[in-house]
């Protein structure tokens, strides 16, 4: 019976490190901390220069974590593991040279397919919860951040290829602009201080404050109301 429990000792000790990081699954309260910290970075750096590396590492930091949060396999945690030095080098490279200003343009959308990568992820681990648990709940939570940031980051990607400026209160909006606004949006506060200035931004500004509520009363109240219970458990 000593034999046995050292030898499966010896196993765990020589299993990968991300293996063993396999306890992370399904602990969507740390994603959720990792997007808070996330938006407090972008507020904080959108308009420095060292944003241009520190943003887009954030992203694929917290794609890292929701990837791992969500049992993804370990060959793409590899594959993740190994594109974040390249990134951070390239980053590095374009920092001090010509192509800062062109790292600097695809910043965005790399964001954006990021942050859409974390939705799809998130949503298809999710479906494979039989049993409706705290960190289902947090993972839906996870779910609608997720949407206000990639709102976020659509509102910059279409102020950066309209003629016009995407609101009409300012010309040269920051990444916290964007965000608050974002954020106030998709909970139908309507302060009034900013507002769309296109007909683009104005449809945009629309799907996203229709879709966060009907998230929240469909599938987040649904989660929620059926905690602790099972997919397939008649409701009481």
């Amino acid at each position: 019976m000593q034999g046995l429990e050292e030898e499966v000792k010896t196993e765990v000790r020589s299993r990968p490190v991300l293996r063993r990081l396999r306890n992370a699954d399904d602990k969507y309260g740390w994603v959720l901390a990792a997007i808070l910290v996330t938006l407090i970075a972008v507020g904080a750096f959108s308009q420095r220069s060292e944003g241009r590396i520190i943003i887009p590492l954030l992203f694929l930091g917290i794609f890292f974590l929701t990837l791992l949060t969500s049992g993804v396999r370990t060959r793409t945690m590899v594959i993740l593991l190994v594109l974040i030095p390249v990134v951070v080098a390239i980053a590095g490279i374009a920092t001090a040279s010509k192509l800062g200003s062109v790292i600097g343009s695809l910043s965005p959308l790399e964001s954006t397919l990021l942050v859409v990568a974390c939705v799809i992820v998130i949503a298809r681990r999710l479906a494979t919860h039989e049993l409706i648990t705290r960190e289902t709940v947090f993972g839906s939570l996870c779910v609608y951040l997720f949407g206000a940031l990639l709102f976020a980051l659509v509102y910059g990607i279409i102020a950066a290829l309209s003629s016009q400026p995407f609101f009409v209160q300012t010309d040269q909006p920051s990444g916290l602009d964007y965000i608050y606004f974002s954020f106030v949006t998709i909970a139908t506060l309507g302060f009034g201080d900013f507002t769309p200035a296109t007909d683009v931004g104005k449809m945009a500004v629309t799907v996203e404050a229709i879709t966060g509520q009907l998230y929240l009363v469909v599938v987040v109240a649904l989660f929620v109301s059926r905690m602790g219970r099972r997919r397939g458990d008649p409701a009481s």
